[in-house]
């Protein structure tokens, strides 16, 4: 992928939904993960790992990544809002894929610039105070009687999407 994008994951709770979301970036060719929030996040340092919850959550993060745990750049910021500041100075453009009013079909969206896509909650979306800092807003539109995709299959379908 030649264009610079990069994915902030906020508020995911499934450790297993953020393996998979690093595998679809890691094969998109996204430059960087951001796990924001509350999202699960690796543990890079062993001798930190004292808490078996941590060690259980990495494990489902690895399993479901597979090798995209390994190939991609990730960082765990706390706070999205300060992220989306700081990638804007970096002159990002901050789309989110959320089902909103103001959206555009994802269809009708390309992306021509340094780009940072927002992906939220399984079952919130993309929080009102996030989308309030997008740029742009883009949606999949769905035709059957389903209302949603898991989040890694959205994130999956908009990348391949937006970068043909």
């Amino acid at each position: 992928m030649a264009k610079d994008i990069v994915v902030i994951a906020h508020n995911i709770r499934s450790a297993f939904n953020v393996g998979s979301i690093f595998r679809v970036c890691d094969g998109v060719g996204v430059t960087k993960l951001y796990l924001t929030g509350y999202t699960p996040f690796p543990q890079i340092d062993n001798d930190k790992r004292l808490n078996f919850e941590i060690e259980k959550t990495e494990k489902k993060i690895k399993k479901s990544g597979l090798e995209g745990f390994n190939n991609l750049s990730f960082k765990h910021a706390e706070n999205i809002i300060t992220l989306i500041k700081e990638l804007k100075e970096k002159r990002f453009k901050i789309v989110g894929l959320e089902q909103h009013q103001n959206s555009v079909n994802i269809f009708d969206y390309k992306v021509t610039e340094k780009t940072a896509i927002i992906i939220g909650n399984e079952v919130s979306g993309v929080e009102s105070q996030v989308l309030d800092n997008c740029d742009k807003i883009i949606e999949i539109p769905m035709y059957g009687k389903g209302k949603s995709l898991n989040v890694a299959v959205s994130l999956a379908v908009a990348l391949y999407t937006i970068t043909r």
